[in-house]
């Protein structure tokens, strides 16, 4: 495909250009080779921004302020190709309408494509993005209602507004020096959208990280109508860039009158077409020097009018025999200083930070492991909010129908398999990862990983493990913990990791026996820990999800509000059921029968045996509790006793009838009856690896060293 893009640009996209002659891909060197290999990489050589290659520092300039604000991560790449398609219908650019109708068709979003080409006409588009491409349009009228409030992240700003100003840069440039249309042949919808899906896949799914090299130091002052990029200063950077060579370029090129003249203009321009007759112009022209007329005419009709800027206002500017390099400085000057005009406008430094429930267009959600614990509450939490979500699943069953129910989309597939989840990453922007406790477990994490970078995910939140190490005895710990690694290896792809300890959730195995005898038979020893629910973890994982600006790179291990031992815990249930309930430390042979009765796959319980031993030596009690839930989403975590409650409301296995004490005998004996299981054995048999020298984390040194105490987000190793 890039083949046939560099095809493209050589041969075909020449004979588009007017008026200038861009350097060609073969004879580019140093600044502007450079330039060209980065666009090729992450765009493609459009020829909108490659009519700059005469001044190489402009062209660097105008590249970098794309990138960054279209291109780039973390906003939303179609909203962003919206924007560009709708402002540059109201600067009359057809051959930019049809570049980005053609990126959404390349997108897949062939209704969106359509509303775009058609002249604002949005039918069936979904209204967040509707609104989006209202408010693009307004951008505009500077005096415009719509641009006090605009309908996106307040974290997107930097990009989303960039993206309006750059195409409204952008659409100048292009009427000035290219033909109506990207396309060498006449062309309707159809072939357009068939040009899109061919052309503009590639291009569209790109999603590059933002080059930190343009970031603009803390310490620098940013120019007054640029304070919108003040939270991005990789964006605040890359215009800063632009602007300076524009500035250059331009007090080189254009006469000190003419432009003092376009600046008095702008001051009073809201926005207003002047319409098709020139008088205007040549009203404005009379008084300025004759030597420089020609070029105040070319500059006031870049800035106002650039539909207008015909072979007749080039060739009288051409008439003082400079060549491309002062045309394109005059063009680029009054091109940027028209797009200045919408910058300051709607967002001074006063203006308030958006709430997230202001937010109208938000990006899907990928949720693996969605029938699980965590994935189940995640999917519900993100549904309240109106976030679309994709819940992926191993099978229908009654948990994803009720999921299907809340408004989820199922699909069914294995995260083993990368076709499965290359399909379920369509579309999708953010993804939590889950990996399950089974075997293969670091199979399932390579092929997502390998699968959420190739599908330039802008975030992924990864569950991971309080006990992480690479010489701990259970192989799914070891396996968690290279999981880890390999995501923190996504180039593409932020990542926050969440790594709970003890689940509140995992005491409600016994909750049969709790209600009906009075009995809590676990093998914890007298290990401490801070309980948290599934709704504490999700909670976490949704404000990663929601708000990723914040949480970037950082780890969170959510606990309860109190450490508890295990007398506590049964203590607890006590007061609850309004009984007695006491706890016993059963032997981990009891237990290994009660999760074979209760339908656990051997290999889970082999490695939940070693959870039990460092439970006990009080690995779950370090550093706990933590403020990760607070400081993620605000709110206090909940305590154990609101825990209980909700499991006892929801259970029938609480009833004290005697159909619930039967079911509890029979139970009993099928425990008594049921062989224990032989973790040694099983695991010889099925070849586990086996260490030479492993431990406990709690005996693990690099683990102590890793898992600091009194934090919530922890650093990551």
């Amino acid at each position: 495909m890039r083949i046939l893009e560099d095809f493209v640009f050589e041969h075909l996209a020449p004979h588009g250009i007017r008026h200038i002659a861009p350097v060609s891909l073969a004879m580019a060197s140093g600044q502007v080779a450079e330039v060209y290999r980065e666009m090729g990489r992450d765009f493609m050589l459009a020829p909108p921004l490659t009519v700059h290659s005469p001044i190489p520092e402009l062209l660097a300039g105008v590249w970098a302020a794309a990138r960054e604000s279209l291109i780039c991560r973390p906003a939303g790449r179609v909203a962003r190709e919206a924007i560009a398609a709708s402002v540059s219908r109201i600067n009359d650019c057809p051959y930019c309408v049809d570049v980005h109708s053609m990126m959404l068709d390349g997108a897949g979003e062939h209704g969106l494509a359509a509303a775009a080409a058609n002249h604002g006409v949005y039918g069936d588009v979904d209204a967040g993005i509707a609104r989006i491409m209202a408010w693009a349009a307004a951008t505009r009228t500077p005096d415009s209602p719509l641009l006090a409030t605009p309908p996106f992240w307040a974290e997107d700003i930097p990009q989303m507004f960039g993206t309006a100003v750059m195409f409204h840069y952008i659409n100048r440039i292009t009427n000035v020096f290219l033909d109506k249309s990207p396309l060498p042949f006449p062309s309707g919808r159809s072939t357009k959208r068939i040009a899109g899906s061919l052309l503009a896949s590639r291009i569209v799914k790109v999603s590059a990280s933002p080059d930190q090299a343009r970031r603009l130091p803390d310490t620098a002052q940013l120019p007054a109508d640029f304070g919108w990029t003040a939270s991005n200063r990789v964006v605040a950077g890359a215009f800063a860039q632009m602007a300076a060579a524009v500035e250059s370029a331009g007090q080189a090129a254009v006469p000190l009158s003419v432009r003092k003249q376009l600046h008095e203009r702008l001051r009073e321009w809201r926005g207003a077409d002047p319409g098709l007759s020139r008088a205007w112009v040549e009203a404005a022209v009379e008084d300025i020097d004759p030597s420089e007329r020609a070029a105040a005419r070319l500059v006031l009709l870049t800035a106002f009018a650039s539909y207008q800027v015909d072979d007749g206002v080039i060739e009288a500017f051409r008439a003082t025999g400079d060549g491309d390099a002062r045309l394109v400085a005059t063009v680029a000057w009054a091109s940027f200083c028209a797009a200045r005009k919408v910058a300051p406008c709607p967002f001074q430094p006063a203006m308030p930070i958006h709430r997230e429930e202001n937010i109208v267009v938000k990006p899907k959600i990928l949720i693996t492991g969605a029938t699980g614990k965590t994935g189940a509450a995640t999917v519900k939490q993100l549904l309240e909010r109106g976030y679309p979500v994709r819940a992926l699943v191993r099978r229908a069953d009654e948990r994803s129908s009720a999921l299907k129910r809340l408004g989820a989309e199922i699909q069914i597939g294995s995260l083993h398999d990368i076709d499965d989840v290359r399909l379920a990453l369509e579309g999708v922007q953010r993804a939590y990862f889950c990996a399950p406790l089974l075997r293969d477990g670091l199979s399932a994490s390579a092929v997502f990983a390998a699968a959420a970078d190739e599908c330039h995910l802008e975030i992924v939140v990864a569950l991971s493990q309080w006990l992480a190490d690479p010489r701990h005895p259970s192989i799914h710990t070891r396996e968690t913990w290279l999981a880890d690694k390999m995501l923190s290896w996504m180039p593409n792809v932020d990542l926050v990791t969440v790594n709970p300890g003890w689940f509140a959730d995992n005491y409600m195995a016994a909750l049969e026996p709790i209600a009906q005898f009075g009995m809590m038979p676990m093998p914890l020893g007298e290990g401490l820990n801070a309980p948290p629910s599934n709704e504490d973890i999700a909670r976490v994982i949704v404000g990663a999800l929601t708000k990723p600006a914040a949480h970037v790179g950082k780890t969170y291990r959510p606990t309860g509000p109190a450490l508890l031992s295990p007398p506590d815990i049964a203590a607890t249930f006590a007061k609850v059921l309004g009984r007695p309930v006491k706890y016993i430390d059963a032997p981990v042979g009891m237990f290994t029968k009660v999760a074979r009765v209760l339908g656990f796959p051997d290999f889970t319980t082999a490695q939940v045996l070693w959870y039990f031993e460092d439970y006990k030596r009080n690995a779950f009690a370090m550093g706990a509790p933590t403020q990760a839930v607070q400081e993620v989403t605000g709110q206090e975590p909940e305590g154990f006793e609101a825990i209980v409650r909700r499991y006892v409301r929801q259970s029938p296995l609480v009833e004290r009838r005697p159909a619930s004490l039967a079911r509890a005998m029979v139970t009993m004996m099928k425990i008594v009856f049921t062989p224990a299981l032989n973790a040694d054995h099983y695991a010889r048999t099925h070849d586990f690896p086996v260490l030479a020298r492993n431990s406990l984390a709690v005996a693990s040194s690099r683990w102590l060293t890793t898992h600091a105490p009194d934090t919530g987000a922890l650093p990551r190793c």
